[in-house]
């Protein structure tokens, strides 16, 4: 598995597992209802630089994001982090390898 910055050629494997629903609600967001609506998105991911694609074997499964707490609470400016993957990886090994990049993330 490999955490990177994400890439405009990611756009079919973001919308592929971004449009599934119950993939995105956990995380606030709802499933993505057209490839256009994945590219708004899939663009500021770049443009921001704190979302971050989760690769495995050459495919986008996952994200897995980092904001201020600030954003949340007040005058904390800890970092917080949330991963969100497709529901094709859920109850397989790549939520250990996952929760070791959540580790490495903080």
């Amino acid at each position: 598995m490999l955490l990177r910055p994400w890439k405009y050629t990611d756009l079919q494997d973001f919308n592929e597992y971004a449009s599934v629903d119950g993939v995105g609600q956990v995380a606030g967001w709802l499933p993505h209802k057209n490839m256009d609506e994945s590219k708004a998105i899939l663009k500021m991911f770049i443009e921001e630089k704190k979302t971050f694609a989760i690769e495995h074997d050459g495919k986008v499964i996952g994200s897995l994001g980092i904001e201020e707490q600030g954003m949340i609470e007040e005058n904390n400016h800890d970092k917080i982090y949330g991963f969100r993957r497709s529901s094709f990886y859920i109850g397989r090994h790549y939520v250990s390898m996952l929760k070791l990049m959540k580790i490495m993330c903080h």
